[in-house]
Parts: C-alpha cells; sequence; structure tokens
C-alpha cells in the first residue's frame, strides 16, 4: 500500500512517503472468505519526486502499470516530457491526471502533488492536490487562507494518534470524549513540520511491527520541502552498496 503525507504550514510544505514495495496476494479460505497478504519485495520503491520547478509529488496504491513496469519509470517519463521550470502545482496536478489518464486509465495508483502557485498580488500560495487515477478523481484539497496536512494510504494509526477518540465505559456503556489537544498548524515552523512528517510515517511502520497485520509500510522515509524560494531533498535514498561482501577489505 504505503503511506504518504503532505504538510503546508507558514514556511513551507514538506512532503513525504515510505519506502516498501509489496506484492499482494489473495488466499480463498475454507469457509469461503477471502484473505488478502502482502509480501515485502523491497524497501526502497520510490515514491517521491520533484519537478524542475520544485512541485513535488508522492505516490501510494499500485506501484507498478498495467504493464508491470515500476511507476516511477512513469513519473520520470511525464516529469520530463510535461513540465519545466515554469510548471506550478495546479499545472502539474492537472496534466499528470491528463497524462496518466491517457496512457493508463485503469491504473489503481494515487498520488499527493505539493506545491505553489501565485494568486493576487502575486502572493505565493501552497496547494496540495490529491489524485486517484482509475475514478479521474483530481480534488484540491488545501483550503486558502488555511493550514493543515493531506495523507493517503494506510493512515489508521496515525489518525488514532491526532484525531479525536471516545472510550466507552465498562460500567455505563456511555462514550467519553479522551482529552484532545488540537495541533496548531498555523503557527507550526517549517522543521517542526518535517519532524511530523517523519514521525507520522516511523509511527505507522514502529507499531505495525508489533500488530498481526501486512507490513505494507516500511523502509526508509524520503522527505522534500518546497517553499517559495525553493525546493530540496531533506532525505533521499541513494545508490549504494551496503553489504559487506562487496568489500573485502586487504589482501
Amino acid at each position: 500500500m504505503s503511506f504518504i503525507v503532505a504538510i503546508y504550514v507558514p514556511e513551507g510544505v514538506v512532503m513525504t512517503a515510505d519506502s516498501r514495495l509489496t506484492f499482494t496476494r489473495t488466499e480463498s479460505m475454507h469457509d469461503g472468505s477471502r484473505r488478502h497478504l502482502a509480501v515485502g519485495i523491497s524497501n526502497n520503491s520510490r515514491k517521491s519526486f520533484m519537478t524542475p520547478s520544485g512541485v513535488g509529488l508522492c505516490t501510494y496504491g499500485a506501484a507498478s502499470d498495467n504493464r508491470n513496469n515500476p511507476i516511477g519509470g512513469l513519473v520520470d517519463e511525464f516529469i520530463l516530457d510535461h513540465t519545466d521550470e515554469h510548471s506550478d502545482a495546479d499545472g502539474v496536478a492537472r496534466d499528470l491526471m491528463v497524462y496518466l489518464r491517457a496512457n493508463q486509465p485503469d491504473m489503481k495508483t494515487g498520488f499527493l502533488v505539493g506545491g505553489y502557485v501565485y494568486g493576487e498580488n502575486e502572493k505565493p500560495e501552497p496547494h496540495i492536490w490529491d489524485l486517484w487515477v482509475a475514478d479521474d478523481h483530481l480534488k484540491q484539497t488545501s483550503v486558502s487562507g488555511n493550514y493543515g496536512l493531506s495523507w493517503r494510504g494506510v493512515s489508521d494509526v496515525v489518525s488514532r494518534l491526532i484525531q479525536p477518540l471516545w472510550m466507552k465505559s465498562g460500567k455505563t456503556g456511555e462514550y467519553k470524549e479522551l482529552p484532545y489537544y488540537q495541533i496548531q498548524w498555523a503557527t507550526m515552523s517549517l522543521n517542526e513540520a518535517v519532524d511530523f512528517a517523519v514521525y507520522a510515517i516511523e509511527s505507522t511502520i514502529e507499531l505495525m511491527r508489533f500488530q498481526p497485520r501486512n507490513q505494507t509500510v516500511g523502509g526508509e522515509v524520503e522527505v522534500m520541502i518546497i517553499t517559495p524560494r525553493g525546493s530540496h531533498w531533506i532525505n533521499r535514498k541513494r545508490l549504494r552498496v551496503k553489504r559487506d561482501f562487496y568489500d573485502p577489505g586487504p589482501r
């Protein structure tokens, strides 16, 4: 599946994604029910991308197109052929949907697209877009003048952590709201937004270790920041040799 997060605060936009690639297999049980098993294939899947103009894209859902090619190649092709240094967040989101619907209309893959557009008086505004290819769904999730976050994929862990919860009393059967402290996105610094985005994904990864469920989120957490002054990676996977036996040392 995946877990991706986009946060927009006064200083900028933070976009993060995990790196786990899983293969989902469906088994038929004796009672007629069906069980879905997710087998981890890799912790190095590319789910985060940046255009020449500094617009960020994070993907979740199916990790390959209808020809079983990795989704990264399709996104790279889109960025190379359909974006330039002048493409803003709105243009990238709309062009990406047109491109994917023309090439892979049935692909069960979604995206968060984040960046800036220039509104009245040339004032930069952060915009976050939500795409789901198979349903031709394209919607802006950010609200002008407000700040917050959007997430997609396996979000149940973080939902329980930061949203209001009610607990049922064993004596009366009534539900009582637990103490709730709303996060103040409008006063959050960009560094704190980075910390929260990483915390959200790593909390999901760690809790999954202890639960009898499919381990569909994992691997390295990639992080990019996007501001009106420019965009860059805070953390990004790089090609490297990890195993010691590739370095036998002196002979």
